[in-house]
């Protein structure tokens, strides 16, 4: 493919933290006539891709999906004027067209109700002829307080890098429930998105648009298979459902890429995943204070000075891995080809499979970097995918069903 085209981009969660970062650093890349997050730095000495051409976008039509309207209207305004002043410092022909035929729309989306999915996604195939990204950013956490006991002896067990790294002592909400009847942080967090991909795979499959579609979903270094419970699947008993969500996230999407890849066929939408990284987010903001905060805010540079690379601190330069996901060589990104079981067929459990994640990373002073790593845990619950999938998919015929009236 060597014409421009124009991208059309959906960010969920894109009035703050990450997903407002994702705009704004989106629109910084695409600028420039070669974007640096195409091809950037690696802690991973095996992940190069120095020589990686980004694909010849044109313009841009951006989507911030958001809960609240104000919150993303004043987000796109913030975002604007981040424009004019990147712009401003890079008078080139390039920036100038760019600002000029840049787009940016509202749109509203709660996923915390699947009406509101539904809705948005029926709103998004009459408006629009296709998406070539869709970056589901948006996410919650049902943390109710913090166990200052746990912080003490995850202090002296594991030390500080720990605390500041894994906190273990986030005491969440159990069994909270949606008005849909799901799963509250399992709807918000992993089945609402995984509704919006699968309605939407008309525009995402849309031959309008001539390169693979690219779905991004955002997990966490928080995402461990020693918290997740298949069993759980809506995550109502778990005691850590924010990180059994996350690491869901992972095995949903590299369930759904693994499909994409052995239908083959001209067209595809790749699922992806991100992760950003130790940022400073209002993610926890109910269990802490301005003080607590600041404190949390400078260790996190401590963190960093003394080696952690997963502390990026910042919700820019945490959006690293998001955007790197989006502009990256799509020959950059097909890790594996489907493998044969030991009967001769393509099986669940196939040798060589390996679905990865891209990270967020920083050096001591703050480089930017992105690594990949495969998810943990892949082999071991790679038939516990299968069922997942089946009851992702009849949740969501059930839903169908029921909001038959907004399709």
């Amino acid at each position: 493919m060597t014409q421009p085209f124009r991208p059309i981009v959906l960010v969920t969660g894109a009035n703050g933290g990450v997903g407002f970062a994702t705009c704004q650093r989106l629109v910084a890349q695409l600028i420039q006539d070669d974007p640096s997050d195409a091809h950037p730095r690696s802690e991973d000495p095996n992940f190069d891709v120095g020589n990686a051409k980004a694909s010849p976008y044109a313009g841009l039509t951006l989507i911030m999906a958001c809960r609240r309207r104000k919150s993303a209207e004043a987000a796109r305004e913030e975002l604007l004027k981040f424009l004019d002043e990147r712009v401003a410092d890079t008078p080139t022909q390039r920036a100038t067209d760019f600002k000029e035929e840049l787009k940016v729309d509202i749109v509203d989306l709660d996923l915390g109700s699947l009406k509101s999915v539904f809705t948005l996604a029926r709103v998004l195939r009459e408006r629009y002829p296709y998406i070539s990204h869709l970056i589901l950013n948006a996410g919650v956490a049902s943390f109710r307080s913090i166990d200052y006991l746990a912080v003490a002896r995850q202090l002296f067990t594991r030390g500080p890098l720990d605390v500041v790294t894994h906190p273990d002592f986030n005491i969440e909400n159990v069994g909270e429930t949606s008005a849909d009847g799901l799963g509250w942080v399992w709807q918000c967090n992993v089945f609402g998105h995984y509704v919006l991909a699968r309605l939407l795979e008309p525009l995402l499959l849309s031959p309008a648009y001539p390169d693979d579609a690219r779905v991004i979903w955002t997990s966490s270094g928080e995402g461990n298979p020693a918290r997740y419970d298949p069993d759980d699947w809506q995550l109502t008993k778990t005691q850590r459902s924010y990180a059994s969500s996350k690491y869901q996230i992972q095995l949903v999407a590299g369930a759904l890429d693994r499909k994409s890849l052995e239908a083959g066929g001209s067209k595809r939408a790749r699922h992806l995943v991100s992760d950003p990284g130790v940022c400073y987010t209002r993610v926890a903001a109910a269990l802490t204070n301005i003080v607590l905060e600041t404190i949390q805010y400078w260790l996190y540079f401590v963190a960093r000075f003394f080696g952690s690379p997963v502390h990026t601190i910042t919700a820019y330069r945490a959006s690293i891995a998001n955007v790197h996901l989006a502009l990256v060589s799509l020959a950059y990104l097909t890790f594996w080809k489907p493998s044969e079981d030991q009967e001769g067929g393509k099986g669940l459990v196939s040798q060589g499979y390996h679905p990865l994640i891209f990270h967020a990373r920083t050096g001591r002073w703050g480089d930017e970097l992105v690594g990949p790593t495969e998810v943990q845990g892949w082999d071991e619950h790679a038939r516990d995918v299968d069922v997942l999938m089946q009851r992702l998919e009849q949740t969501y015929e059930d839903a169908k069903q029921k909001f038959a009236a907004e399709i």
